[in-house]
């Protein structure tokens, strides 16, 4: 990397090339250079630019464009007319946590389409209905999404007020004293981070 050469297997001679080398890793790398798991030399070569991308549970601003995005080309991909989501199936997109990130949304995205026969994507097509694990109790289900969609809003409020809490309990339309109380009650800090 460094000379910006590499020999072919089986090759006799060195070639130049002109790259850039884009690294991806949900791993803290600087912290395994220290516990001597990752060579330091490497680590200094890529570490040029550094992106921190926040998990799709951190940033629910992203997900209607990123699923509006991802439907658009899926549809394309597979040669058919262009589908939409319904209201309620935005509204499951949001609550969900998307712990496989932006490529669980894909792939159920994917498998909507090439599953599912109607021009509009339901959450029951979609397969992300809200439901709680081993209850039959829509009440239950009810809550914990409500739960989830509440402190998922109050992080991505925090974000997008540069987590300010006077100018977030503004936006919000409560006061600072409600917003500390629904932080504290979902066991956020003022950055939007789980304590």
């Amino acid at each position: 990397m460094q000379e910006r050469s590499f020999r072919a297997i089986g090759g006799e001679s060195e070639r130049q090339f002109r790259a850039r080398l884009v690294c991806a890793t949900h791993r803290d790398l600087s912290r395994l250079v220290d516990e001597g798991a990752f060579r330091e030399d490497l680590y200094y070569r890529l570490n040029v630019v550094e992106i921190a991308i926040p998990p799709l549970r951190e940033r629910p601003e992203d997900i209607p464009w990123l699923a509006e995005r991802l439907l658009r080309e899926i549809c394309e991909t597979h040669g058919e007319a262009p589908r939409r989501f319904s209201a309620a199936a935005k509204e499951a997109m949001l609550a969900r946590s998307w712990p496989g990130n932006v490529r669980e949304l894909k792939h159920c995205i994917e498998r909507a389409c090439i599953l599912g026969e109607c021009d509009e994507l339901t959450p029951g097509i979609l397969d992300i209905a809200p439901r709680e694990a081993g209850s039959g109790n829509p009440l239950g289900d009810l809550k914990s999404g409500l739960e989830a969609d509440e402190k998922q809003r109050l992080r991505a409020a925090l974000t997008a007020n540069d987590h300010r809490i006077k100018i977030t309990a503004e936006a919000l339309g409560i006061s600072r004293k409600a917003l500390w109380q629904k932080m504290k009650k979902h066991g956020l800090d003022r950055r939007g981070k789980t304590g």
